[in-house]
């Protein structure tokens, strides 16, 4: 008799995880914000399924829901290199569709198998966090140019956006939207999979890598001729939704500016060196940190003024430059015995303090077999950041170089920086779950705190971390071989900075921290009128981003984009340009949901828990 009960969905390749330590297949995915998502794991375990008979038996034998929803998915074809399904596999689903002693199989889209499960959810599982993907840990930094170009260009394609709204609103431009699109969609390209993760072959990274070049200089000159045009002067800019206060170098020195939020400023003061600054020898100190150097180069000791604490735990040190092997590595993977071994280290070479105008610089230069380092460690006055600006000449084979901080703080959790907003892991390895995990995803910043005290780890382009105890440790290259050969060779440039800090995250604004440590203030100088130096929209909440200002995709109104960042509930008031004639909340796709009503310039908002935000402006005259 043919079984009856179980259908099987056929579909060919569109999306996996792995999940061999799983628990669900049909599942809700509950997020942090209260949403809640239908999810379907493969039973058969692959996106390469051969839509065989034996494929349906595993179906039938792994599905744990089967007795909740009596349909499964399978992926069939050739996944890998998107080579799709072949005549042999329709062949064999076209003879087994209703073959006797397996379940049914259809051959449909993989809409409609949700549309039909779309029901009883209830009844369902509920998965609270992520998918950890055991198999991909080392595409957090694999190929390390092209994930610090998409960092690049998401930033300078974030302040053209800025820069092209003012110029419209306040220049009468032309806002060029054809010419953003097409720039952000070779950038969206280039994050497609296996591209972004460093899983592809040499030739993609030898063409896309070029194409990046191109395409940051094109953006960054887009801005710098509209605030030419634009503006009166030398004016400093600040595209992020904070006021800040910050030195910059000129020609004939260091001056201070403060800039609004989403404004511009030229009111530069020559800065005055701080007697607090202080470097010698194996020493750098100002005004909130002591940081002592051993004779190898490894950091001794962060001593923390204002707060009386040792940052590093005794006998311990921090940015060793650790080089690990990995003959056993590729591109996707990183050896979850990596770090049994001993790593060897950068051998420094020479190492130099001095005083920079407002900076005081320790100056590092390392070898390591046929490659070469060169870090510029640095206190600013008044700044409690400990920068590394870092320069390396890489050309190992099947190696990774990282460096880690052991701090004092002991926490139970470690809070990582994602996409408008931020997930906490544990820090504990008392499971074979969490020991898996070894290997954590994070963007700007990561974050070990207690409630009175903590550290952060914030950087430029990185994204590999191992947040196990009381250790930040950063992944910096990956030279693997399989299957793009001699991955991240040759020169490399990037920045992290150490950041202890009194209170958690929240009241140390980390999350403000990292976007200034990602986008600096930049100058430009204008032959035309405006000085914006009021902010152009503000917000009353540190715990509410103003992410992105730009125009509409389908209309000529002011996009303002937003999210909450603590994970809390938040009533907010945000102070709207001049000229605004109707706001209107929209989907993130800038449709329209509900008109809002401003007292004058202020909107009061609600905000759930990490909730994104978009509304558009329609402007007077516009």
């Amino acid at each position: 008799m043919r079984k009856s009960g179980l259908k099987y969905f056929m579909t060919q390749k569109m999306s996996w995880n792995d999940h061999n330590i799983f628990p669900y297949h049909t599942f809700r995915w509950k997020g942090l914000d209260g949403s809640v998502v239908l999810a379907h794991m493969l039973p058969e375990e692959t996106y390469n399924s051969q839509a065989s008979p034996a494929s349906v038996r595993k179906i039938e034998k792994n599905y744990h829901e089967k007795g909740l929803c009596d349909q499964a998915l399978a992926l069939f074809g050739v996944g890998d290199g998107g080579g799709g399904p072949s005549a042999y596999h329709l062949e064999k689903l076209k003879r087994m569709k209703n073959l006797e002693g397996l379940s049914p199989t259809v051959q449909r889209f993989a809409r409609d198998f949700f549309h039909d499960i779309d029901r009883n959810t209830e009844e369902y599982p509920e998965w609270r966090g992520g998918l950890y993907l055991e198999k991909h840990r080392g595409t957090f930094t694999t190929q390390a140019r092209n994930k610090k170009y998409n960092r690049y260009m998401e930033n300078a394609l974030h302040d053209l956006e800025f820069a092209a709204v003012l110029a419209k609103q306040y220049g009468g431009k032309n806002y060029p939207q054809e010419e953003i699109a097409d720039i952000w969609k070779e950038v969206l390209l280039y994050q497609f999979h296996d591209i972004i993760p460093g899983s592809a072959i040499k030739r993609v990274y030898d063409e896309s890598v070029p194409r990046y070049r191109i395409l940051y200089d094109k953006t960054r000159k887009m801005t710098r001729e509209l605030y030419e045009d634009l503006f009166s002067g030398e004016l400093a800019v600040n595209t992020q939704g904070f006021d800040r206060t910050e030195y910059l170098k000129k020609d004939d020195g260091w001056y201070q500016v403060t800039v609004p939020a989403f404004a511009a400023a030229g009111q530069f003061e020559k800065a005055a060196q701080s007697t607090a600054l202080l470097a010698e020898d194996l020493r750098i100190e100002n005004e909130n940190l002591n940081v002592r150097f051993g004779g190898d180069g490894s950091i001794l000791s962060i001593f923390d003024k204002q707060n009386g604490v040792e940052v590093l735990p005794d006998g311990q040190v921090a940015n060793r430059l650790a080089v690990y092997n990995e003959e056993d590595g590729n591109a996707w993977d990183i050896e979850v015995y990596y770090d049994e071994q001993k790593p060897r280290a950068f051998e420094l070479v020479e190492q130099r303090a001095f005083l920079d105008g407002v900076n005081a610089v320790m100056s590092q230069h390392y070898r390591f077999g046929d490659s070469d380092l060169q870090q510029t460690i640095y206190l600013q006055q008044g700044s409690r950041l400990l920068q590394f600006d870092t320069k390396v000449d890489w050309h190992e084979k099947q190696k990774m170089l990282r460096t880690s901080f052991p701090v004092v703080v002991d926490a139970e959790e470690v809070t990582c920086d994602i996409q408008f907003g931020n997930i906490r892991y544990s820090t504990n390895r008392n499971t074979t779950w969490q020991r898996s995990r070894f290997e954590r995803c994070a963007h700007k910043w990561v974050d070990l705190s207690r409630e009175d005290y903590g550290v952060a780890l914030l950087n430029d382009c990185k994204y590999g971390h191992k947040l196990y105890d009381n250790v930040l440790d950063l992944a910096l290259l990956r030279s693997t071989n399989s299957p793009g050969r001699d991955a991240d060779q040759g020169e490399h440039t990037f920045r992290y900075a150490l950041y202890p800090h009194a209170g958690n995250e929240h009241k140390a604004l980390v999350e403000q921290t990292a976007l200034a440590f990602n986008n600096p203030l930049k100058v430009y100088k204008g032959t035309g009128t405006l000085c914006p130096e009021e902010s152009f929209v503000t917000v009353d909440r540190d715990n509410v981003i103003l992410s992105t200002i730009k125009k509409a995709e389908e209309h000529d109104g002011i996009v303002i984009r937003m999210y909450e960042t603590y994970g809390e509930s938040t009533d907010c008031c945000i102070t709207l340009p001049a000229g605004v004639e109707k706001v209107t909340l929209c989907n993130l796709m800038e449709k329209p949901e509900q008109t809002l009503l401003p007292q004058g310039r202020r909107l009061h908002l609600h905000m759930n828990p990490y909730e994104i935000t978009t509304f558009v402006m329609d402007m007077a005259g516009k």
